[in-house]
């Protein structure tokens, strides 16, 4: 029982610990904004993020701007006192900070495809019961991370434990929504319920392979889908196979 509620905790404070970190970005220092050069004879600031609102303003070349705010293809910009909204092919005549002058979903997918760790938590149905699971991963590659998980199972004659190391290949990585695939080894560890007291705990090894869809969403964002099929090496003749649908989501760094 003591080592169930460990687990237990220990996913309690994982979930905790993520949206902590998702959190940390809000609280933190602003950086200042990007400024870039005007290189082309002039730009023209609009009143609005569109066409249709007027030009009340110009900035020569050489002038510099501040990026403060992007909305779909337009620029709020600032020009000494003066703020108005620029198109984002007038960035085009504009020189500095490179990442600046690239679309904000570009940086944050480059972001994401060089991501090193990942720390996650889903729920789903393990053989009809619900499952909790927290997970840890480290990107070897483009198209391979390695990754260790602890699985909490409740349910209603037994309570399960499932620590494993798995294996993903990506073979999709630059992808926004991303299939990959899975191998992994690790324990399976059952406890019996006491209204069941002619069963037996088990703790024997127990292979999974499964796929899923992965989809970058947002900032630090990741949402994840996994079916996986556990077999539990009960002995020399006796497997038992186990079916798991999850939904999760995850952070990266």
């Amino acid at each position: 029982m003591a080592r169930r509620m460990d687990a237990r905790k220990f996913i309690s404070l994982t979930a905790a610990l993520i949206l902590t970190l998702v959190a940390a970005p809000a609280t933190a220092a602003k950086r200042p904004p990007p400024t870039v050069e005007v290189d082309g004879p002039y730009i023209e600031l609009h009143s609005g993020p569109g066409r249709g609102y007027p030009v009340f303003h110009t900035v020569e070349r050489g002038g510099r701007v501040e990026l403060l705010k992007r909305r779909t293809d337009w620029y709020r910009v600032r020009s000494g006192d003066v703020e108005g909204w620029v198109n984002r092919g007038d960035l085009d005549r504009m020189s500095g900070d490179a990442a600046a002058l690239r679309s904000p979903r570009d940086v944050a997918m480059d972001d994401y495809v060089g991501r090193s760790v990942e720390l996650g938590f889903a729920t789903g149905d393990f053989d009809g019961d619900q499952v909790f699971t927290a997970r840890a991963g480290y990107r070897l590659s483009d198209y391979f991370l390695t990754e260790l998980a602890l699985s909490e199972v409740s349910g209603t004659f037994s309570s399960t434990t499932l620590y494993h190391a798995n294996l993903l290949v990506m073979p999709m990585p630059g992808w926004r929504v991303s299939p990959f695939f899975t191998l992994g080894v690790g324990r399976f560890k059952n406890d019996p319920k006491d209204v069941l007291v002619d069963d037996e705990e088990i703790d024997e090894w127990a292979a999974n392979a499964g796929i899923g869809l992965r989809s970058y969403l947002t900032r630090r964002f990741l949402l994840r889908g996994d079916y996986r099929r556990y077999t539990v090496m009960v002995d020399d003749n006796n497997n038992q196979d186990f079916d798991e649908w999850s939904l999760g989501f995850s952070v990266f760094f």
